[in-house]
C-alpha cells in the first residue's frame, strides 16, 4: 500500500468509525515503521470532529503518532538526506506537531531542504525568484 492509499484508508476508517480497519492500519504503520503512515494517522485524528467517532481516545494518541512520524522523518533527513523529510520536519517545528514549536529549527530544516534541492538556502532561493 502506498502513502496515498494508506491516507485514504485512514480517512475512510475514521469517517466511518471503523475501529477494526483503523486498528489494522495502525498495525500496518507499525510493521512498516513508515513516518508517512504515522503522520496520516495523526493528522486524521486531529482533523475529525469529536462527534466523528471514537477513532482516538485522546489527542495524546495523535501526539504519539506525530512523535513516531517525527522520529522517522528525522532519520530519513539525517541518514538519507531526504529533502521531503526535511521539509516535513520544518513544518512540524513550525506548527509544533509531535514536538515543541521552534522557529529556529523550522528554519534550519527548511534551509537544509532547499540546500539539498537547489544548493541555496530558502532565503537565497526566494531572492532569486524575485
Amino acid at each position: 500500500m502506498n502513502v496515498t492509499e494508506f491516507s485514504e484508508a485512514v480517512r475512510v476508517a475514521c469517517q466511518n468509525s471503523d475501529k477494526v480497519s483503523l486498528n489494522e492500519l495502525r498495525e500496518l504503520a507499525s510493521q512498516e515503521n513508515n513516518p508517512y503512515f504515522y503522520s496520516s494517522l495523526a493528522w486524521w485524528a486531529y482533523e475529525l470532529p469529536p462527534e466523528g467517532g471514537e477513532t482516538f481516545k485522546s489527542t495524546a494518541d495523535a501526539d504519539k503518532y506525530f512523535k513516531l512520524a517525527y522520529e522517522g522523518f528525522l532519520k530519513l533527513a539525517k541518514e538519507n538526506k531526504d529533502p521531503d523529510a526535511m521539509s516535513i520536519l520544518s513544518d512540524m517545528y513550525e506548527w509544533g506537531k509531535g514536538i515543541a514549536a521552534d522557529e529556529e529549527k523550522s528554519k534550519y530544516w527548511r534551509d537544509r531542504c532547499y540546500l539539498t534541492k537547489t544548493g541555496l538556502t530558502f532565503d537565497e532561493w526566494k531572492r532569486q525568484q524575485s
